[in-house]
């Protein structure tokens, strides 16, 4: 497995996308190609896939790559698994940029040797790498995961980690270039470009390249390799409403917004995660040791390992399957406090070894939507409590702040999917005191 020490990088808007060089053809000879190919799609499914215009120009030259062929498909639910490394924006140009060793790594420990024995799992014998905006809550951080496409509801192995990507229209450009450099470091532009054209616009979230076995692994009669670019995208209409709505001298505000208020009772439950101490003034000096514990736990498999307790998740329909961030109640002389990256469970479920758990009273709760613009995390967190006190002011009711405890639930899709308007949604609880107790 080669890894070159070129590195290209490109930008894209709301999500940094790694460009690495990747020569994957001789290790490709040497996997097990009993996987199943890509299933052939349905005459319904062929119904439901765009072909665009074909593509201008002639075969790609050293430093001209091409566009040959681009595609708007509807995607079904498709379950990304491999193994995940955090990647930063300021890296990218250096020598610090972790992708291209962890591909190596990747095949070295035999992943995709075992995600390939997993051969009914299969979407797609081929390999992937899947860029993810929204892993790291609060930072310009992206997840990276070098895997396969597999089936939803495949089992997660030990040590790896799984992305969903949701039913939506995908964009799928093949970049047709003399290496490997040329291909990454123009996919995005190129593929880009063309939606432009064409009136599509990319709906960010997430975007991945496709290492095809035949067309990436196998140089064409010119010498040329293709690697196949995707991104979901919105809808022609959709993309005109937001470009007039930009148009538009009242535009929404960056700043976030309280937009809905419940009130519900809320059962006992346990918050099982990861805890860290973290402080309130060390937090606002810039010591924050909260994302650092997020990052660990997408590393190490600890969501995985919650999800595969399937039967004791607690899924309330105001909190389906979330992750959450829980803050236990601040010490009130010196402003320490326990944040736990985790789940909800249910009463009774057993505690994996290394995590913790705690027990979150019945209580009236007030569950609060704070929307914000994608991109405006940091904002949204250091708003969410003061713009849920003022709608329950607004109410008469007042924080019960003898429990004193918060919690961020990260819902799917409210969190992980910008609506048309380009906003994210963090669903806010804290508990609340009875009306009679509040006046």
């Amino acid at each position: 497995m080669k890894i070159r020490k070129s590195i290209t990088v490109f930008a894209l808007a709301l999500l940094a996308v790694p460009v690495y060089a990747i020569d994957i053809a001789e290790t490709a000879k040497k996997a097990d190609t009993s996987a199943p190919p890509p299933p052939a799609p349905t005459k319904t499914e062929a119904a439901t896939e765009k072909k665009e215009p074909p593509m201008k120009g002639g075969p790609a030259l050293p430093g001209k790559p091409a566009l040959v062929k681009l595609d708007i498909i509807d995607q079904p639910e498709v379950l990304v698994i491999g193994k995940l490394v955090r990647a930063s924006y300021k890296d990218l140009p250096t020598d610090k940029n972790p992708i291209p060793v962890h591909w190596g790594k990747c095949f070295e420990d035999g992943t995709f040797a075992k995600l390939e024995a997993m051969k009914e799992h299969i979407l797609s014998s081929d390999y992937v790498g899947l860029c993810v905006a929204t892993m790291y809550p609060g930072t310009e951080d992206f997840g990276h995961i070098a895997g396969m496409m597999m089936k939803p509801g495949t089992p997660v192995p030990e040590g790896f980690v799984s992305h969903t990507l949701k039913p939506t229209k995908v964009a799928v450009g093949w970049i047709k270039a003399a290496n490997d450099n040329d291909a990454h470091g123009n996919s995005h532009r190129l593929t880009t470009d063309a939606l432009t054209e064409r009136g599509w616009k990319h709906d960010h979230g997430w975007v991945m390249h496709v290492y095809n076995r035949a067309r990436y692994t196998k140089p064409d009669a010119e010498g040329n390799i293709t690697v196949d670019y995707y991104l979901p995208v919105v809808a022609k209409e959709e993309a005109k409403k937001e470009e007039t709505a930009k148009e538009q001298p009242n535009v929404p505000s960056a700043l976030p917004a309280a937009t809905k208020l419940e009130i519900l009772d809320q059962p006992e439950i346990l918050v099982v995660g990861k805890p860290v101490r973290a402080n309130f003034n060390d937090i606002k000096a810039g010591k924050n040791p909260i994302p650092a514990l997020w990052c660990k736990s997408f590393e190490d498999g600890m969501f995985a390992k919650l999800e595969a307790l399937a039967d004791h998740v607690y899924k309330a329909d105001h909190v389906g399957h979330s992750y959450v961030g829980y803050n236990s109640k601040p010490d009130p002389a010196t402003g320490d406090f326990e944040h736990i990256a985790g789940m909800l469970m249910k009463l009774g479920t057993p505690v994996p070894e290394g995590y913790v758990s705690r027990t979150i009273a019945p209580a009236k709760t007030a569950v609060s939507w704070i929307k914000g613009k994608k991109g405006s995390e940091g904002a949204i967190f250091a708003n969410m409590y003061r713009l849920t006190e003022a709608a329950l002011a607004e109410k008469g009711i007042k924080p019960d702040k003898d429990s004193g405890w918060s919690m961020e639930v990260y819902n799917c899709p409210r969190w992980t999917t910008p609506d048309p308007e380009g906003c994210i949604v963090m669903d806010f609880h804290i508990p609340v005191a009875a009306k009679e107790e509040a006046k």
